[in-house]
């Protein structure tokens, strides 16, 4: 059920940014989904490190390349996108141009192309989310390096994270040092490794509470701004708890056949909603100015044409990609193991 998952992630991600209705922009939605999309990555590529690379260099050159892959292809094409609207409707990014422009030397050109190296302050940023891949390139290499190798490793960097969190709620450090840096995301990234290593619940039970986890994350998203004082507080790290529950719950569900597909399809959707939707967001404000002041729903307009947009990048753009990343992945690490021991068996048998 990751897919669903990940596909509601990604429209709360849209939602914190184009949404003017009832409590007002609902901004902190996007922080609490990019949170959740932390831990899933850390509980996701500490599974795959462990079930189907392994570790070592060989084995960290396919995993890096294989997200590679996963990355920088569908990123390019949504950057293309935004090239394309700043060339054809110069003032299409409203009242985002400060952020949103045309690179004006080489250097900006090549730091938006390679996602390294760009946070939350640098600008331009022609695909805004562009930081919070940064980041999480950051923690795949050091995924890759054996962070989370082991049981006491990852227990250690969690319990690092929890403490400097600590620390930087007690000493006032702004929020978007909390958020939006290698030392805030570490903390979801390093809960997300650790659900790794929790012991497996079965499968009836994940099923029964599956659903209810995931829909108290979304639930205690949606009211936050009414039931605390701040949404950056008490209540961020409430969110943090409740989507680590949802995903240690979602880990061992298995959906019924009939709904997997469309799991599949809607996760497929997620990154692809992700990368293009202040794109599509910017371009529908520019054909309906009324649709994006309040009290009208900017949202609502936004997300037909981004699931359009979204289905395109993913079949034309990322489908394509997807055998080479099956060729870069290799043998899994299980199946590995059986062909050795059957080539043992047989030489014994010689």
């Amino acid at each position: 059920m990751f897919g669903t998952y990940r596909f509601l992630l990604a429209c709360m991600v849209v939602c914190g940014h184009t949404w003017y209705f009832l409590m007002g922009r609902l901004s902190w939605l996007g922080t609490y989904a990019v949170f959740g999309f932390y831990l899933l990555s850390g509980y996701l590529m500490t599974r795959v490190l462990h079930e189907t690379y392994g570790y070592g260099p060989r084995a960290l050159g396919r995993f890096l390349g294989n997200r590679a892959l996963r990355v920088y292809p569908a990123y390019w094409g949504a950057m293309a996108v935004m090239v394309a609207l700043l060339i054809a409707i110069p003032g299409v990014a409203g009242n985002q141009t400060a952020m949103v422009f045309l690179p004006g030397d080489a250097a900006q050109w090549l730091y938006n192309a390679v996602i390294l190296g760009i946070d939350v302050d640098y600008i331009p940023r022609l695909v805004p989310p562009s930081w919070s891949l940064h980041l999480e390139l950051v923690f795949y290499i050091m995924l890759g390096l054996g962070l989370s190798r082991t049981r006491t490793t990852t227990a250690l960097w969690l319990a690092a994270s929890v403490a400097w969190t600590a620390y930087a709620n007690l000493t006032d450090i702004p929020f978007g040092d909390r958020y939006a840096s290698v030392l805030g995301a570490s903390l979801p990234f390093a809960a997300g490794a650790g659900v790794y290593y929790l012991p497996r619940l079965p499968t009836g039970t994940a099923n029964r509470v599956g659903l209810l986890a995931a829909a108290a994350f979304f639930l205690h998203a949606l009211i936050a701004g009414l039931a605390y004082a701040s949404t950056s507080g008490v209540a961020f790290y409430a969110s943090l708890a409740l989507t680590t529950i949802a995903v240690t719950v979602l880990r061992d569900a298995r959906t019924q056949p009939r709904w997997r597909r469309l799991d599949t399809r809607l996760g497929d959707l997620a990154y692809p909603i992700f990368l293009l939707h202040m794109a599509v967001a910017y371009f529908v404000q520019w054909v309906f100015p009324a649709a994006a002041t309040p009290p009208r729903l900017w949202f609502l307009t936004t997300m037909p044409p981004l699931l359009l947009a979204s289905v395109l990048l993913n079949r034309l753009v990322e489908k394509p990609i997807e055998k080479a990343r099956v060729k870069v992945r290799g043998v899994e690490i299980g199946a590995l193991k059986t062909a050795r021991s059957n080539e043992a068996a047989e030489a014994a048998r010689g």
